[in-house]
């Protein structure tokens, strides 16, 4: 045979061998292809998903930083407009979700003070307390209540740690000036209350 056919022989199988590895690698970009393929297809519904929600999500943060409003700004305007009932009834509302908010059982303390309802104020601020030992607020507001309740001994114990977390403390000053009063202990009045006019009027 001449060398012409095994040249043409030889670049006929190379050609094949060619051909197969190109369908090879057709073969298995197709494969690979479907695989992430279906990777897509399940993840389409995730991402319609995330799509939808993320806007929303978005919105919700840029109003809430904007407003930068705490949920304890309305009792807190209610307490101090004297409508102890509305600033209750948002205070309750706002520990039915959170039952161990120390600031919010102190404002509902605070509120059903006002109510008349000691026992009731005596309940929250005694449970603020068992979250923060050291809640000087809590102390002071108690204190109040028991006195209002002619309970004037527990209400010095309770303004006593009150002064000794915040040595600058006015208003525990003034009320355990009052207890004290109460109790006939006119000198030891008369040094919370010259003590807490020296701090002057500004509260805590």
């Amino acid at each position: 045979m001449s060398s012409g056919f095994f040249l043409r022989e030889k670049a006929f199988v190379a050609a094949n061998v060619v051909a197969m590895n190109v369908a090879s690698d057709i073969y298995r970009l197709n494969s690979i292809g479907l695989k992430i393929g279906n990777i897509l297809f399940n993840l389409l519904p995730i991402y319609c998903l995330m799509k939808a929600i993320i806007p929303v999500i978005l919105a919700f943060n840029i109003i809430f930083s904007a407003s930068g409003q705490d949920p304890l700004d309305g009792p807190k305007k209610k307490l101090t407009a004297g409508d102890f009932k509305g600033a209750k009834a948002d205070l309750t509302k706002i520990l039915d979700t959170n039952i161990k908010n120390k600031s919010a059982l102190s404002l509902r303390g605070q509120s059903r003070i006002g109510l008349e309802d000691f026992y009731g104020a005596i309940s929250d601020f005694t449970y603020a307390l068992e979250l923060d030992s050291t809640f000087t607020e809590a102390l002071n507001h108690r204190a109040e209540a028991k006195i209002a309740l002619l309970d004037d001994e527990s209400a010095i114990i309770d303004l006593d740690k009150a002064i000794k977390f915040n040595p600058k403390f006015t208003d525990a000053y003034t009320n355990r000036g009052l207890a004290k009063y109460y109790i006939d202990d006119l000198e030891g009045a008369y040094f919370d209350f010259s003590k807490a006019l020296e701090l002057g009027s500004g509260r805590r």
